[in-house]
Order: structure tokens, then C-alpha cells, then sequence
């Protein structure tokens, strides 16, 4: 994190009820370009079936689910990540 960063209770509090406010998820079925939908098994933010429900509602993505990760499966299993998001980007 940069030194910069300052934690803000009243900014992160109102960011949170504005997000309330925004349901972005019947844009998602419209997208028409490649998406790959990923998440790590113990993700506790974005749980796995909440990965996958977003997958079903993009026609044509793919869903990879990181078996020994949690949110950051880029940092937890970055050798896998890095293999699977080459192989997404070059279209395997």
C-alpha cells in the first residue's frame, strides 16, 4: 500500500451505502467479449457460488475456482494464476 493511503471510517462508510445503491449484475449478461470469472475456494468476499452465479449470468465465460486460495489467488497461487490467465488470454 502506498504511504500515501489513509484509512477514512466516514468516506469508507459512505462508499459502502452508496454500493447498496448500485445492483450492476443485470448489465453483466450483456457483455460480449471474453470473461473469465475467478475465485479462490476460501474467498470470504467474493464467496465461490457468488463466482459462480456471475459466471452463468456471462454466456460464453469461464469459471476457475483457485483451490488453495482466498481473495488473492494471484498472490496465494501465483504460479497457477499466471499459467491460467495466460491460457485464458490466448484463447485455450
Amino acid at each position: 500500500m502506498p504511504a500515501t493511503y489513509k484509512y477514512d471510517k466516514r468516506v469508507n462508510g459512505l462508499i459502502a451505502r452508496d454500493i447498496r445503491n448500485q445492483d450492476l449484475n443485470p448489465q453483466i449478461a450483456k457483455f460480449k467479449f471474453p470473461v473469465m470469472v475467478a475465485t479462490g475456494r476460501y474467498d470470504i468476499n467474493v464467496a465461490p457460488t457468488t463466482a459462480y452465479n456471475i459466471h452463468q449470468a456471462i454466456p460464453g465465460s469461464q469459471f476457475v475456482i483457485f483451490e488453495r486460495s482466498g481473495h488473492l489467488p494471484f498472490y496465494e497461487e501465483q504460479e497457477k494464476f499466471v499459467r491460467t490467465v495466460n491460457q485464458f488470454l490466448a484463447g485455450k
